[in-house]
């Protein structure tokens, strides 16, 4: 390569690394910036758990009657059928666990032989329980067999009035608040403005320094030449 080739080359290295940094400048957010800590929910470690009362007028109707915070632990849910399916969901919307429960209208029972069986009833009155999440923002209730969201609840508004009323409560601690959700629009509150000025600046005189050594570089060629 010559030695004008690799000017041009060395040039596009360092203009190439000023804009890619300035990016940052520009309110671009890097890949696997943590925007906080997401709470590991271990059932048997949390004593706390949050209890919703249902009513199913029938089997895809179903409504909320009421959801508390308990000092209880949410209990295991290990060997429970695949008759419905509990998701939960931080503020964000991301997962933060899902596990199969026993449907409230399923009735188990036990025949002369002595064999297990089971029936649906139409309608009647039930609780699902979950474990205490202080980022806790939505569960979702599915009937798996049906494949139908039967009720979506939105845990974060108890969580906060629990809160609200119990201050001092230890698994109120990391509890945001309504002002306290991470602000993901990308904007910045600490100059950003001004460093963006300054990459544009040290980007332009880069630019400007290459084109001197370049300019620099032909004039001792036509020199050489003659």
């Amino acid at each position: 390569m010559s030695a004008f080739g690799m000017l041009m080359a060395a040039t596009v290295i360092v203009v190439g690394g000023f804009f890619a940094s300035g990016l940052v400048a520009f309110g671009q957010t890097p890949e696997g910036d943590d925007l906080g800590p997401v709470p590991t929910i271990v059932d048997s470690d949390v004593a706390q758990s949050i209890v919703a009362r249902v009513v199913f007028h029938s089997a895809t109707e179903v409504e909320l009657l009421s959801a508390t915070v308990s000092h209880a632990a949410a209990p295991s849910r290990i060997g429970a059928p695949e008759l419905i399916g509990i998701e939960m969901f931080d503020v964000n919307g991301s997962l933060l666990k899902k596990f199969n429960d026993w449907h409230p209208l399923w009735i188990e029972f036990e025949n002369d032989d002595g064999e297990l069986g089971g029936v649906s009833a139409s309608s009647g009155e039930g609780r699902f329980v979950m474990p205490f999440a202080p980022d806790l923002g939505i569960v979702r209730i599915t009937d798996i067999e049906l494949g139908l969201v039967l009720i979506e609840i939105d845990a974060r508004q108890i969580i906060l009035a629990y809160c609200a009323a119990s201050p001092s409560d230890p698994g109120c601690v990391s509890v945001p608040g309504p002002g306290q959700l991470p602000d993901t629009g990308g904007t910045s509150s600490d100059g950003g403005g001004f460093s963006s000025l300054l990459w544009i600046a040290a980007i332009a005189a880069a630019v400007a320094l290459a084109g001197a050594s370049a300019a620099t570089w032909l004039a001792r060629q036509r020199r050489r030449a003659r």
